[in-house]
């Protein structure tokens, strides 16, 4: 997948081949997501057109609303990572800036089917864009003879019988729902960052974790220990998460923090990607160290047997993930 940063609407290069566009913020990249993409796909296959895919970062809403508590499911980086497992031929990402904002709905559809000479374009029901929102699936079916596109809407999918909806699955996720909200996302819900130095607590215990920096405005679990999946470059190991305030050695700022299963190495300041795959328990606070080195054992078991990963046979367990 090519990926094209446009730093405003006028911005690259013009591509004389036909596309088939689809607009969106696709925060999570799920289902719904997935299936729209999918059908836009579909249609530039059977008409040997160019599967074009067009972003935002920031999300509007987290430039527009910066008050609301409006939380991302993913960064850019993340949305990418996703955007490109599917049959994306070229991802547009448009840097969404004030000026931006305050283009008016027609002048910024007429700019995007010029800029990717769209053949055909596919947006979700609910699709909102231009000043003040407005602009919505009435203005694309409005000028669609005028400009010369086809237009496609998507209503809103469900799955399992619950919507699927960016909003939706934020709940579920900052509730500790992960295991649903995997479902509806198609995918883990992952969290990533650049690995810091923390309090350096597990390192004195015989037990380190890579502590993420992670970005505000990113959602992240209820606080408690999950089991999933930690990526590093091109390596992947077994993880045992904790998300919280670390309780038991007093107050402390909020962390996602990772230990990776058999794996001892010297990390600092590279990218780490953390995938969510079932939750353990809840956070609690311990009347000793000892207390919760020994609850921390089991809970690294508890993500063995989930994970299906098998203890060195030499191996004790020693430390906190708190």
């Amino acid at each position: 997948m090519k990926v094209e940063w446009l730093d405003g609407l006028d911005s690259g290069p013009e591509d004389n081949s036909r596309s088939v566009l689809s607009i969106g913020g696709f925060d999570g990249v799920h289902r719904g997501h997935q299936f729209l993409i999918g059908c836009a796909a579909n249609e530039a296959t059977e008409g040997a057109l160019e599967t074009v895919v067009m972003t935002f970062d920031p999300l509007p809403a987290l430039l527009l609303a910066p008050g609301s508590g409006v939380k991302a499911l993913t960064d850019i980086e993340e949305r990418l990572a996703l955007l490109a497992a599917l049959p994306v031929d070229t991802c547009a990402v448009l840097r969404f800036r004030d000026e931006i904002a305050h283009v008016e709905a027609e002048d910024f559809l007429r700019s995007i089917v010029s800029r990717f000479n769209v053949a055909s374009l596919w947006a979700g029901a609910d699709f909102g864009f231009g000043h003040r929102r407005s602009g919505n699936v009435d203005l694309l079916r409005r000028l669609q003879s005028d400009l010369r596109y086809q237009l496609h809407v998507v209503p809103r999918q469900t799955f399992a019988d619950q919507q699927l909806s960016s909003s939706h699955i934020r709940q579920l996720v900052e509730a500790g729902e992960i295991v649903e909200g995997n479902r509806l996302l198609g995918h883990c819900f992952t969290v990533s960052g650049t690995i810091v130095r923390g309090a350096g607590r597990g390192r004195e215990l015989g037990f380190p974790t890579a502590n993420l920096e992670v970005e505000p405005h990113h959602v992240v679990p209820a606080t408690g220990i999950y089991a999933g999946h930690a990526t590093l470059g091109s390596s992947r190991h077994g993880a045992a998460i904790s998300v919280g305030y670390n309780p038991t050695f007093g107050r402390n700022p909020l962390s996602v923090e990772a230990y990776l299963l058999d794996f001892d190495e010297d990390i600092y300041d590279r990218r780490l990607q953390l995938d969510f795959e079932d939750r353990v328990r809840d956070e609690l606070t311990f009347g000793s160290i000892k207390d919760l080195v020994q609850q921390m054992g089991r809970d690294v078991e508890r993500v063995r047997e989930l994970l299906q990963v098998e203890s060195p046979a030499s191996a004790e367990w020693v430390g906190s993930l708190e």
